[in-house]
């Protein structure tokens, strides 16, 4: 890796500033005034983004460190990891922004856990900043940051979690269940066996919760209640993802194993739309080619991607496809390039696309959607293979 971090300035889509640090962690505080680096030398290190300047140098952490957060009112960061270290190591520490002070060590007494070698990937605050959200490869915890204690454990890994739209609640697939998404507590026990590797996905209006799971079934659920409202098994291969249409009037689900992107009718459950889909990239892990759907925001259409740069549209009720391919002739090598992950903007306007050129860097290109013209390219994965790189919806 190039062992320094780049700053862009995205209007302009260039690099502004080079930081001469290495980091396998980054925030920024909700101003902006203030960029929060950590990583394998277990040092934490405040930044002035806007003028380079080193402010402080937090020391205290064991391990190597992977995960970052502001509080909302900016005053405090979390810091984690486990990298690297012993089991004891994964603690979260508290900072005192202004000052550098450590505030204290937040640490899961939970003695079966406690013998495992358990990494924080992932830190955040609640929005009142009374509460911090960690997540890693055996748990997911909720803490109370004034007691430094653990108020809710989800001991089952998840690939994927949906937050409802309109209430304090979250859906999440290992340990399957609707749960507040303040403090933890699960509200509602779904029955479903969706497993670790399953998908999930609310309502616009929060009001229903699609689930896939890997053998294929497709289920709604009541998303007050927990109340199963349909139950099919019309894929022949695990489910990827799922989606609903703007209005909640159908859903979409989508199967790499067995091609097929199917449409069904929630007030029903009844199968409307079976559509092959021919996948163009290998079935490798780092691919995450049939592992999206989508409604465009006017809702008459669902769109898909393939790795050969062309974004899929098919019309609700009709088997005609649409197909708009990415223009890649200015990528370093058109004839080689590939995707490896798309994300579709809310708007239905622009599509993120993570580009892989064989033995070339990994870059991020913005295409307008509209003609499929590339609007900005950015490379922030520097001497990275694609496998290492992942982007997520806008």
């Amino acid at each position: 890796y190039n062992r320094s971090i780049t700053l862009w300035d995205l209007q302009k889509q260039e690099a502004v500033r080079e930081l001469p640090r290495n980091a396998r962690a980054l925030a920024f505080s909700k101003d902006g005034s203030l960029l929060a680096a950590a990583g394998r030398d277990k040092i934490v290190r405040l930044w002035d983004p806007r003028s380079g300047q080193l402010i402080l140098e937090l020391k205290g952490h064991q391990a190597e460190l992977s995960a970052l957060a502001f509080s909302p009112d900016q005053r405090r960061l979390a810091s984690a990891g486990g990298y690297g270290g012993s089991s004891k190591d994964n603690e979260i520490r508290l900072w005192d922004v202004a000052t550098g002070e450590q505030l204290g060590i937040l640490t899961d007494d939970n003695q079966r856990l406690d013998k495992l070698p358990d990494a924080i990937y992932a830190l955040d605050f609640s929005r009142d900043g009374k509460r911090i959200g960690s997540s890693g490869p055996y748990v997911t915890r909720i803490w109370n940051v004034e007691r430094r204690k653990v108020v809710h454990r989800l001991e089952e890994c998840s690939y994927d979690v949906a937050f409802s739209p309109v209430a304090d609640r979250l859906v999440t697939c290992g340990e399957f269940g609707i749960y507040d998404s303040q403090n933890g507590e699960r509200l509602v026990e779904l029955a479903g066996n969706v497993g670790v590797y399953g998908c999930v996905a609310y309502s616009h209006d929060g009001t229903l919760i699609a689930s896939g799971n890997p053998r294929g079934f497709v289920q709604l659920w009541d998303a007050e209640t927990g109340r199963e409202i349909v139950l099919r098994s019309g894929h022949e291969g695990g489910v990827r993802s799922v989606a609903f249409s703007p209005d909640g009037t159908v859903a979409a689900s989508i199967s790499r194993e067995d091609a097929t992107l199917r449409v069904w009718g929630t007030s029903t459950g009844k199968q409307l739309q079976k559509i092959p889909v021919t996948w163009r990239g290998q079935d490798v892990w780092w691919n995450e080619e049939g592992s999206d759907v989508w409604f465009a925001p006017y809702g008459r259409e669902i769109v898909t991607w393939t790795s050969d740069m062309r974004v899929l549209y098919w019309r609700l009720g009709s088997p005609r496809q649409r197909s708009l391919p990415l223009d890649k002739s200015k990528t370093p090598s058109p004839s080689y390039t590939s995707a490896t992950a798309m994300a579709y903007s809310q708007d239905g306007n622009r599509m993120a696309v993570m580009q892989y050129s064989g033995s070339s860097n990994v870059t991020v290109g913005i295409f307008e959607l509209d003609g499929g013209k590339p609007v900005a390219s950015l490379e922030p994965f520097e001497g990275r293979s694609s496998s290492d790189a992942w982007i997520s919806s806008m």
